[in-house]
């Protein structure tokens, strides 16, 4: 489950950072530009936060020890009373554990009614009784005078109330960005993450290769570099190919985002008779109905990779998936230094938020 690790300061509060994270399993992550304080969310937060300050042009370290059986010293900063210093600190919020206690509770509640009746015929009523008397009187009439007496009766009503105390359920509730894996070595390296659905995915990357998915909580060795962003439309995702194959005696129905020109469309129903199927996904397959196997096979498609010239307007943004050896990375803005249109290399169709002109030219020169 993930844990909210507040980054705190005194003497930078408001002020812009640029946090690169090097957790201790290894690996680095940039979580970019942020407004401190700053809360992270991540199952993850022991190893080092390099805070970097543009305003001031200086680096603060923050250091989360990593858990080791031997407790590690903390230094302490000591502040300098005429200069800034780096008073960064942290703070876990501990997360309670919710628990679920019926209560009995009686609630005794007492009515008293002080309401006098004049009447000579005694009335029953379930609050208040008013009893006729007779008082003899020494020396009087023998015929005795009736004097009523108001009798105040408080009935206190006992109620045994069962108060079941509501328990809160909880949820896995995941935070999708946009996690960018780089390899700059020349190995096969593993990488992981955790989907937008709460699955742990392992996979492998390649030499030099960038991989791009919606997820959560990243690791993987410190050769293979990170990047955080937000998952939304300027997040191009890669393609996956994946095997599902039936385990029951009846049809399995399952989700998809297909991709790489696949064939078939979400949902998907395999009857028996087919038995398994390959196809490319951009999301990890969800299985709505029935029973079946998911195989994640971990390689990409070989998207076409295809030439486009793009004309619009000055500070028009264009996203795209780059592809042989394209220099401009997505989403780009164009600026007064380009030159219209701009010819650029992309596997899918960019997209731009202004009026202009978006032309395939053919394939890519440089594949």
């Amino acid at each position: 489950m993930a844990t909210i690790l507040e980054i705190l300061t005194t003497n930078y509060d408001g002020q812009i950072a640029d946090i690169t994270f090097y957790p201790c399993s290894g690996g680095s992550i940039r979580i970019g530009d942020v407004t401190l304080p700053y809360e992270y969310e991540t199952e993850n937060y022991y190893g080092t936060y390099d805070i970097y300050l543009p305003n001031y042009n200086k680096t603060c370290s923050l250091n989360i020890p990593c858990l080791s059986p031997t407790p590690t010293p903390t230094p302490t900063n000591t502040p300098t009373p005429t200069t800034l210093y780096c008073d960064i600190n942290y703070y876990v919020p501990v997360t309670p554990t919710p628990t679920s206690t019926p209560t009995n509770t009686p609630t005794v509640t007492q009515t008293p009614t002080n309401t006098q009746t004049q009447t000579l015929t005694p009335s029953i009523t379930p609050t208040k009784t008013t009893t006729p008397t007779v008082t003899k009187t020494p020396g009087a009439s023998p015929n005795p005078t009736p004097s009523i007496t108001p009798t105040n009766t408080v009935t206190p009503t006992v109620t045994n109330t069962q108060t079941q105390t509501p328990t809160p359920t909880p949820t896995n509730s995941v935070t999708c960005n946009c996690l960018t894996f780089v390899n700059t070595s020349s190995l096969m390296l593993p990488y992981q993450y955790t989907d937008c659905d709460g699955n742990t995915i392992n996979r492998i990357i390649h030499e030099l290769q960038t991989i791009t998915v919606c997820g959560t909580n990243p690791s993987s060795p410190k050769e293979v570099n990170i990047t955080i962003g937000v998952c939304d439309n300027e997040c191009i995702v890669d393609c996956f190919e994946y095997t599902i194959t039936l385990s029951g005696d009846s049809n399995c129905v399952f989700e998809f985002t297909p991709c790489c020109d696949t064939e078939i469309n979400s949902p998907y129903v395999l009857d028996p008779k087919e038995g398994s199927i390959t196809f490319y996904s951009r999301t990890y397959p969800v299985i709505i109905e029935g029973e079946g196997i998911i195989d994640d096979n971990g390689t990409g498609c070989e998207e076409v990779c295809d030439r486009y010239e793009v004309n619009a307007a000055v500070s028009t943004t264009i996203t795209f998936n780059p592809c042989c050896g394209e220099l401009r990375t997505s989403p780009y803005v164009i600026t007064n230094f380009d030159t219209l249109p701009i010819e650029l290399c992309s596997s899918t169709t960019p997209t731009i938020d202004t009026l202009g002109s978006v032309i395939k030219i053919g394939p890519c020169p440089s594949c």
